[in-house]
C-alpha cells in the first residue's frame, strides 16, 4: 500500500521545496498538506489534500483530530520559525515539537521525520566537517530552541514513545530561499541596483564560512527519509560537505545576475557568523542510511534563487 505523508507546514521554503520534489519524482504514496496562514503561492496544491491549523495555539485535541483525519503512515514536521522574540521561537520550535509527541504517542506505525538545523551544532572545531556524534553547544536563540527540541524527541526515542528522524540542515540554498538569509537579501539588492542603475550593494561581512545545500536536495533528503521506516530514533546531517566562505557565494551569485557593481561589506556581521566562523556537514551518515547524497551544485541554486527573485514571488521563512 502507497503510504500517506502528512506535511506539517507546507507553505514555508522546506516544505513548499518538498511538495515540489514530490510531484517532480513521483513519490509512490499521498502527500496531505497542513498549511496556517500563508498561501501556497505558486506551488500547485490542486493535487493535495490541505488541512489548515494554527500549530502554536492548537491544543492536543486538534493536533489529535488533524492525525486521526489524515491517518499518517509518515509526518514530516517542517514547522518553524527562525527568527524573532524568545519566546515565540520557543512556541514554534519547542512547543510545537512537544505537542506533536504527545499526539504520535500510542499511534503506532507512524514516522516522524523532524527537520532540524545546524545551528544545533553552535561553535565547533574549523577545518573539521562536524559529525552527528559531535556534542552540541548552540549559542544563538534559534540553535538553543531547535536543540531543545531534538533533545525532547531522543527522549520520547528512548522512552518508546515514538520513531523518528531529525534532519540537520545546514544552510539551505535556492528556489523559495528566506529573504532573511544571506543570498536571500542579496538577490534582492542586486535585482533592484539592476533596476535602478546603482552601482553597489551593502552587506555585512562576507567572512564566514558555511555549508550550502540545495533545497531540492533537503527535500529529496527529507521524502529519502520518510521512505525508511526504522525503530527508534536517528539524526543525520543534510549538507553538501563543502564550506564555502559566504564571501566566494556572494560573488557567484553577482555573476549569475550580471551585476558588475560594488559589493560593500558592513563592519558588523550576523550574531551566527561572528560566533560561528566555520561550518561543514559530514554527510556519511545520511549516505549510509539513506543512500542520499547531494544532486545540485552551488551554481544550480543560485541559477534557482536568482529566477525566482526576479520573478518577484515572496520569499517566506519556514
Amino acid at each position: 500500500m502507497a503510504p500517506r505523508l502528512l506535511l506539517l507546514g507546507a507553505s514555508g521554503f522546506i516544505g513548499r521545496s518538498i511538495i515540489r520534489e514530490f510531484t517532480d519524482e513521483e513519490f509512490p504514496g499521498e502527500l496531505v498538506l497542513h498549511i496556517h496562514r500563508r498561501p501556497l503561492l505558486e506551488v500547485a496544491a490542486d493535487d493535495h489534500s490541505v488541512h489548515r491549523l494554527d500549530l502554536r495555539v492548537a491544543d492536543l485535541n486538534a493536533y489529535a483530530n488533524l492525525v486521526d483525519t489524515v491517518r499518517p503512515d509518515v509526518v514530516i514536521n517542517c514547522a518553524g520559525l527562525t527568527s524573532g522574540r524568545d519566546a515565540d521561537l520557543h512556541a514554534v520550535n519547542v512547543d510545537v515539537v512537544t505537542k506533536l509527541v504527545a499526539t504520535l504517542s500510542g499511534r503506532r506505525g507512524i514516522h516522524l521525520v523532524h527537520v532540524g538545523s545546524a545551528a544545533e551544532y553552535g561553535p565547533q572545531r574549523s577545518g573539521v566537517p562536524v559529525a552527528e556524534t559531535v556534542l552540541p553547544s548552540p549559542k544563538s536563540a534559534y540553535g538553543l530552541c531547535k536543540y531543545e527540541a531534538t533533545r525532547r524527541l531522543m527522549d520520547s526515542v528512548a522512552a518508546g514513545r515514538i520513531n523518528v528522524t531529525i534532519l540537520r540542515v545546514f544552510n539551505p540554498l535556492g528556489r523559495y530561499s528566506s529573504a532573511a538569509t544571506l543570498a536571500g537579501s542579496a538577490s534582492v539588492l542586486m535585482r533592484d541596483a539592476l533596476r535602478t542603475g546603482a552601482d553597489c550593494i551593502r552587506l555585512g561581512s562576507l567572512s564566514s564560512w558555511r555549508d550550502y545545500v540545495d533545497t531540492r536536495d533537503v527535500a529529496r533528503a527529507a521524502l529519502a527519509a520518510a521512505r525508511e521506516h526504522h525503530d527508534g530514533g536517528l539524526i543525520l546531517n543534510v549538507g553538501r560537505g563543502e564550506a564555502v566562505q559566504s564571501r566566494q557565494l556572494i560573488a557567484s551569485l553577482a555573476d549569475v545576475a550580471g551585476f558588475a557593481g560594488s559589493i560593500i561589506e558592513t563592519a558588523q556581521g550576523s550574531e551566527r557568523s561572528n560566533v560561528v566562523p566555520w561550518q561543514c556537514a559530514d554527510v556519511s551518515a545520511i549516505r549510509d542510511e539513506l543512500g542520499w547524497t547531494p544532486r545540485y551544485t552551488i551554481r544550480d541554486s543560485l541559477r534557482e534563487l536568482w529566477e525566482e527573485t526576479q520573478l518577484e514571488i515572496p520569499a517566506l521563512c519556514p
